[in-house]
């Protein structure tokens, strides 16, 4: 299961003078959102961007970007010198003036239309559409197995998390059962010296106790949780991509955990369900982050 973060670049020079980049990125988004932002003279190929990292994700906040430039002390690579220098100087009096430090970055100036001054490259060659969606295609595998490495990783923590998070329910079921019980003979002892002439045998007595004790049973509780614990599992090792099932699983789990310490919130019990939840919670933002 992939990681919806991730980043891969790819970056090739075409017909000797231009220096074709490509970088695909992506943040973690309950929906997918793929943002394109190319060069002016490569924009006619965002359908083919679109269509192909449609096939890479199915959710996530993707940024593609691309560009090209022509390479140095090639026929493309004529800098109008003079409208780069006034730029230049135009960018440093903003900074001056915002308060903003740092330097200018010439190499991002001369991505500007207009400073270079040579000769254009042919946006309708179909050889450079050829080379940009092989550079397309680069960075997306780069890209896929960055998310896929991240994935991996994740899985391993949330499948450890998940193991410790089982002991300490097998911990808290043997405490928690004896809740019911306790809680019974606290009701007798109530009955008793309150000195009400019923017998402790009286079919009344009895079958109010035992819906009384009932209140305090977490064997629905524990049966849920622990076939959610199959569950989570199966998510986890499937390969397929899972988030939204182990987010709403893990919403289950929050809500079966939170009902077993209303009912058996006891002193011993009672740090084993925060560390219970601490737990869940942890899994939970691991789990934002895969796709």
């Amino acid at each position: 299961m992939p990681s919806m973060t991730g980043f891969g670049k790819a970056s090739a020079v075409y017909d000797g003078r231009w220096m074709l980049s490509v970088e695909i990125s992506s943040v973690n988004r309950k929906q997918l959102d793929i943002r394109v932002s190319l060069d002016s003279r490569l924009s006619g190929f965002e359908p083919d961007v679109r269509s192909h990292v449609g096939t890479l994700v199915s959710r996530g906040s993707v940024q593609v970007r691309a560009s090209v430039c022509p390479v140095a002390g090639s026929a493309g690579a004529a800098v109008d010198e003079k409208l780069l220098a006034s730029l230049v100087s135009a960018a440093a009096r903003v900074r001056t003036r915002s308060g903003v430090g740092g330097e200018v970055s010439v190499e991002t100036l001369m991505l500007v239309p207009g400073v270079y001054g040579g000769s254009q490259v042919d946006a309708d060659d179909p050889g450079l559409k050829k080379a940009f969606l092989d550079l397309l295609v680069e960075a997306g595998e780069r890209f896929s197995s960055m998310r896929r490495t991240e994935g991996d990783a994740l899985i391993r923590d949330l499948l450890g998390t998940a193991s410790e998070l089982e002991k300490t329910l097998d911990a808290i079921v043997p405490l928690a059962s004896e809740v019911p019980e306790n809680a019974k003979q606290r009701l007798l002892e109530r009955l008793e010296r309150s000195g009400l002439p019923v017998p402790a045998d009286d079919p009344s007595v009895l079958r109010e106790t035992l819906i009384f004790v009932d209140r305090y049973d977490v064997s629905e509780e524990t049966t849920r949780l622990r076939s959610h614990f199959v569950q989570l599992h199966g998510f986890l090792t499937s390969g397929a991509a899972s988030g939204r099932n182990l987010d709403f699983l893990l919403q289950e789990m929050f809500r079966e955990i939170n009902t077993l310490g209303n009912k058996a919130g006891s002193a011993a019990v009672s740090p084993l369900l925060i560390s219970f939840k601490s737990g869940l919670e942890r899994m939970r933002e691991q789990v934002q982050n895969l796709e």
